[in-house]
This record gives C-alpha cells, structure tokens and sequence, in this order.
C-alpha cells in the first residue's frame, strides 16, 4: 500500500463520458500536464467538484468544508492521499495520516473531493501511473468511456446501453473486459 515511487497528481476537471449520463470522469493531471488518469466518478461526485472548481457557490458552510476544518486537516501537512491499485475497476485510495504513520481506505472520488476541499496532495504509485497514463488534452467536451477503470456493475450497463443503441465495436469491448475480469475471478 505505502509506495516507494510516486507522482503527485492535481484535478485539473471534471467532464461527462462521451455516450454516458450517469457517470463522469476526474481527470487528474502529471505535474507537467502531459498525461492524465482519468477516474470514473458517480454524477453527484462531479456536481461537487464542479462546483468548487468553478467557485460559483460558496461552500464554506458544506459538509466536506467543515470537516476539514473541524479536523484541522485545511492546508494542513499532515495528510495526503495516496493512490496504489485498480481492481476490478476500482482505484484503490488511502487517506493518510503522515503525524500517525496510518491511513484508512477510501473511495477515490470521496479522496479527490477531500483534496479539492482541504488541499490535500494526492499521489499515485509510479507503476500505476505508467499503465493508466493518457496524454492530457485540456477542456475536452467528453471522454471516452475508461473500460479497465469502472465497476463490473458499470461494465454491465453499459453493455447493454451499447447493445440497445447498436454500438457493437463498444459493445464487443465492454464484453471481452467482462470476460477478462471473470477469468482473472476463476483464478
């Protein structure tokens, strides 16, 4: 879980998936802005974060805000957020605690927001990084749905949204990442 080589990644947006309503994507950004990883969130997620990264309402007296401030974690030193695996399309996150040496898991898109909210660097695992890396096109409209980076419950609604609406190449895409993960479920 701890990792030895890392990058410290900075939302840089939020945007929809190209074809998907319910789901958008935090595109997290390199230090240089070359490349992205692009994290699926859930709507609500992304109303969130667009709302702070537009500064349009203020959010001060919003939950994420006054726990950040209640647990002296604002601009605090004291914790980041690291990013270590994906399985079964799932990044998986930790808060961590650098005063107590510990951490405690945590949903990706909750840790991103948390980050946003109290200024709490985020870092992902270099390995991690090299496998899931896309190069950063700035203010795109939509993304293309990340296949290897959504739930098996999303794999399977979306297979049936491409099935209905006569995308087969997606639909053939989204079928053989299903059947890559439940081969890999057998073992």
């Amino acid at each position: 879980m701890w990792m030895l080589e890392r990058t410290r990644v900075k939302l840089a947006e939020v945007t929809r998936v190209d074809g998907c309503d319910d789901i958008s994507v935090a595109i997290l950004t390199n230090p240089d802005k070359s490349g992205s990883l692009n994290v699926v969130i859930e709507k609500a997620r992304a109303v969130q974060l667009k709302m702070r990264l537009d500064n349009e309402v203020d959010t001060k007296r919003y939950l994420p805000e006054a726990l950040a401030v209640l647990f002296s974690m604002k601009n605090s030193k004291d914790y980041e957020v690291g990013i270590w695996g994906l399985t079964d399309g799932e990044y998986q996150a930790t808060l961590i605690s650098k005063k107590q040496q510990d951490g405690v898991r945590i949903r990706l898109s909750d840790a991103i927001l948390m980050s946003v909210v109290a200024d709490i660097p985020i870092f992902v695992d270099d390995d991690l990084l090299r496998q899931q890396l896309s190069p950063y096109t700035p203010h795109p409209e939509a993304v293309p749905l990340p296949i290897n980076a959504i739930s098996v419950k999303q794999l399977k609604a979306e297979l049936e949204k491409a099935l209905e609406t006569e995308d087969y190449h997606l639909a053939d895409q989204l079928q053989k990442e299903l059947n890559k993960r439940n081969e890999k479920a057998k073992k």
